[in-house]
Order: structure tokens, then sequence, then C-alpha cells
């Protein structure tokens, strides 16, 4: 498969995003300058490798990512690059901040932070030739729309819904894999934890206890929680907590609601009490967040 050929980038150059999301082809990127570096991730990544092999670590296992494969890589994971060979691909990364805000579900929501099969722990897959195909379309039509140079508001609306096409096409990939290998006992757990994420989109702002999602899907809350954990090692607690704030980020970022308005939104009686548990996650307050987008 052939590709356009382009000027190597600098160091400085390979995480630089725009709004949120940086995309870059892997022969366009001197990777020897980012060789044994290990780095957190602070972003959600996407590596789909078309031509040679990328050798590197996540969380200190090592693995190689080989055409046709796609790997996704969450945020808060250690990630090294160890080795390159004749590489040539699509690197992706954006924050949860990039996601669309309107016009998507939670549960979509939920997939393009990679919380759904994509998810899962080997972090890499293999697509088929129609599925890499299509991918490939994906990326090129994200990287048009990256480097116009005008009207990116325009353009940033496209790109943010390629992106959850992309994704969506991966997770449906991921769910048929997973779905032929595992046993019945852990598919059966895969279902209560998609049931659970289907519940969290349409309940999560009036219900913040996670007894009425247990009662819901005929668990105690301690089960629903041992299941959560199993599949993303947080909590059904810490999930709903992420997902509020995430919709709080939202609100403040694109919308002119007033504190108390935002409160009332999510399910806080009480202002105050939002402000405290927004400063809680993010270090923050939410008018401080709200002055830090507009600036």
């Amino acid at each position: 498969m052939e590709f356009k050929k382009s000027v190597k980038l600098k160091m400085e150059q390979l995480f630089r995003d725009k709004d949120g999301l940086c995309i870059l082809r892997l022969e366009d990127i001197d990777l020897n300058l980012i060789l044994n570096k290990p780095y957190t991730n602070t972003f959600h990544e996407l590596i789909f490798v078309t031509e040679g092999v990328l050798t590197h670590s996540i969380d200190g296992i090592e693995n190689k990512i080989t055409f046709p494969e796609i790997c996704t890589l969450e945020e808060g994971h250690v990630h090294e690059i160890l080795k390159i060979e004749n590489i040539k691909g699509f690197f992706v990364r954006y924050n949860n901040e990039f996601i669309p805000s309107s016009g998507t579900s939670y549960k979509t929501t939920f997939y393009a932070c990679f919380k759904g099969y994509l998810g899962d722990d080997n972090h890499q897959m293999m697509i088929s030739s129609e599925e890499m195909n299509q991918c490939v379309n994906m990326f090129i039509l994200l990287e048009s729309e990256y480097l116009k140079a005008s009207d990116f508001s325009l353009s940033k609306g496209i790109m943010q819904h390629l992106l959850i096409a992309l994704v969506l096409i991966l997770e449906r990939r991921a769910r048929i894999a997973q779905t032929e290998r595992v046993s019945n006992t852990k598919n059966n757990e895969k279902v209560l934890y998609q049931a659970f994420v289907d519940l969290l989109e349409k309940h999560f702002l009036k219900e913040h206890n996670i007894t009425f999602y247990a009662q819901k899907l005929g668990l105690s809350r301690r089960k629903l929680s041992e299941i959560i954990k199993r599949f993303t090692k947080k909590t059904a607690k810490r999930l709903h907590v992420e997902r509020t704030m995430l919709e709080a980020k939202r609100l403040l970022a694109y919308s002119n609601l007033s504190l108390k308005q935002i409160a009332y939104e999510l399910g806080y009686e009480h202002a105050p009490y939002f402000s405290n548990k927004f400063k809680d996650e993010f270090g923050l307050t939410p008018n401080q967040y709200r002055r830090g987008q507009d600036a």
C-alpha cells in the first residue's frame, strides 16, 4: 500500500495536538528519537501498522504490532517504543474532551474511551482486509481534515464524527473476536457489563446510587462491582463518577449554563457540593476549569 512521502517530524512536534487531537503517519516520525523512552499516556491512542513491525511495551509487557493489526491504548498506561522495522501506518491520539459533546450516546462515548470490548487486556487486534481498507480510508479522511489550515472549527466537527465511526468499526470487530473466544460464563459477565453501560447511559444524571443499577440487573451491589472491576479495573461507583465528571467538563466547556444549573443537570442538589466533587477529581474548581477553556 503506497502513501505519500513527507518530511520527518521532530521530537517536539511528535505529541503536539490540535484541540485534543493529534494525527500522524508512522513513517513521518523519526521514532529513533523516542526509542526506549517510556512515557505515561495521558491521551487515548490508536496505532495502525500497514507495513513493517513496531515492537513496544505496555506497562512492561512487550509485544509487536504487525500488519494488519491495530493497537488501542487508553490513558494511564506506561508506553515504550522498543524497536522499529520499515514502519508505515497511522498514529492517532485524543483526549476525552475531543469526543463529541452532543449527538452521541454515553455508550458511544464509553467505546471511544476504549472501555468496551476494545479495552480488553491485550490492547491489540487483527482485523480483516475489508476492515483494514475501511480503517485506512478513515485515517486518510481524518488526516485530510486535520491538515486543513482554514475553518478548523468545522473540520473539528467532521473529525469528531469520523473518529467515532472508526472506533465503532473497531469495537464491532473486537466484540466479534471476544465472543468467539470467551467461555459461556465470561460471556454472561460481559453481557451484564454491557447492560450496566446501557443503564448508566440512561440514568447516570439522576441515579447516583449504585444499588439502583445492581437491582436493575438482579445483582448485589458487591457482585456488580466485582464484574465491572474484572473488565475495567474500576468499581461501578468509580465509572459513575468518571461519567458524571466528564459530562461536567463538557457542560462547562461547551454550554453557557450557570454553575447552579450544571449542578442540577448532573443530579446534585447543591452547587457547592458539586464544586467540591469537581475539585477533588481534577484539582480545579469548575470556574477555574471553565476560564481555562475560554483562554
